[in-house]
């Protein structure tokens, strides 16, 4: 199936907890034919998910508070797209066997590993975009964990605790 939230500048679309504080649950999209689109929405407290074979693009988006689990996972998903997204607030997003394309965002304010990618192998692009401000002793920026097909370019990475960019013995 298809999902596509189509909001704007002036007009987001939100998606909230229901009593405004605790997390909600998550948006997943699963299979071949899935396809979740936002364009200029905010996701408070709740999860972004793509598996096999789905694909999830966020434009223009914010998500933030959420610190219980991981605020964007991926794992064998056909793609990942962010881009002009902003990520905050949040533990950390885990990305496994999912090409995934980031650009011109922004990751702010996390507790653990701001974009985690354990699974390889997958193509992943990131380009103009700003981490900063990790907490804990163990959180770093981007953990590239064994993945090769990598470009990171044109970004800025800002007080962290541990590594920047964590790249694994075997990935190039």
């Amino acid at each position: 199936g298809n999902v596509l939230a189509e909001g704007s500048d002036s007009a987001p679309v939100f998606f909230l907890p229901a009593d405004g504080t605790n997390a909600w649950g998550q948006m997943t999209v699963s299979g071949p034919d899935g396809f979740l689109t936002l364009h200029h929405a905010e996701l408070v407290a709740g999860q972004m998910r793509v598996f096999n074979d789905g694909t999830l693009t966020l434009e223009d988006c914010v998500l933030r508070n959420l610190y219980a689990r991981q605020i964007l996972e991926g794992n064998y998903g056909r793609q990942l797209t962010l881009r002009r997204t902003q990520l905050r607030n949040y533990a950390q997003s885990h990305i496994d066997f999912t090409p995934t394309l980031v650009e011109d965002c922004l990751f702010e304010e996390i507790t653990s590993d701001a974009m985690d990618f354990a699974g390889a192998p997958a193509e992943i692009i990131v380009r103009r975009t700003t981490w900063r401000n990790g907490y804990g002793g163990n959180t770093d920026a981007i953990d590239l964990g064994n993945n090769r097909d990598v470009l990171i370019e044109d970004s800025l990475i800002h007080n962290f605790p541990d590594k920047g960019i964590s790249i694994a013995d075997n990935s190039h």
